[in-house]
C-alpha cells in the first residue's frame, strides 16, 4: 500500500475515534455548567410557575437564591462541585450510566440523587430529577436546564 493511503487511513481512523470520544456523554459532562434559571422556570408546569410568581417576596427570594447562579462542575475523576449563590458549595461523587442515561450524585454522607439526562450537547444540558434523599426538601422544579461556561 502506498504511504499516502496509509496516512489517509490513519487520519480517518483518528478522526472517527475523536468524534466518538466527543460524543460520549460521560466525557461531555466534564466542565462547569451554570443553571439557566429562565429556561428552567419556562419549562416548569404552569401550576409551578403560578406558585412561584405568587410567592411572598422573602420566600421567593430564598427559593431563587437556591437556583439562580447555581453551578455544577463535573471533573474527569468522578467529582462534582455544586456551588450556589453566595458561595455555598457541596461536593459529590458522580457516575454516569450509559444504559439508562442517568447521572448519580452521592454526597459525603452517602445520600444519593439521580438525574436522567434529557438533552446533552457541547453547550447545553438538561436533567429530569428522578430521586432525591428523603431529608432533602422537595425540588421546586422537576427539570433543570444548564449552559456550559
Amino acid at each position: 500500500m502506498k504511504p499516502q493511503y496509509k496516512l489517509f487511513i490513519l487520519v480517518i481512523i483518528f478522526s472517527f475515534s475523536q468524534l466518538s470520544l466527543a460524543q460520549d456523554p460521560n466525557t461531555m459532562l466534564h466542565g462547569t455548567w451554570e443553571l439557566d434559571y429562565q429556561a428552567t422556570l419556562s419549562a416548569a408546569l404552569i401550576d409551578t410557575q403560578n406558585k412561584i410568581n405568587n410567592m411572598p417576596a422573602a420566600p421567593k427570594a430564598h427559593m431563587e437564591a437556591v437556583y439562580i447562579d447555581r453551578e455544577m462542575h463535573f471533573d474527569a475523576f468522578g467529582n462534582c462541585l455544586l456551588t450556589l449563590q453566595g458561595g455555598q458549595s457541596k461536593t459529590f461523587t458522580w457516575t454516569y450510566n450509559a444504559q439508562t442515561d442517568v447521572v448519580t450524585l452521592t454526597d459525603t454522607a452517602n445520600k444519593v440523587q439521580t438525574f436522567e439526562i434529557l438533552n446533552l450537547t457541547s453547550g447545553a444540558l438538561s436533567f429530569e430529577i428522578k430521586t432525591a434523599p428523603s431529608d432533602v426538601s422537595a425540588f421546586v422544579f422537576s427539570e433543570l436546564y444548564f449552559n456550559k461556561i
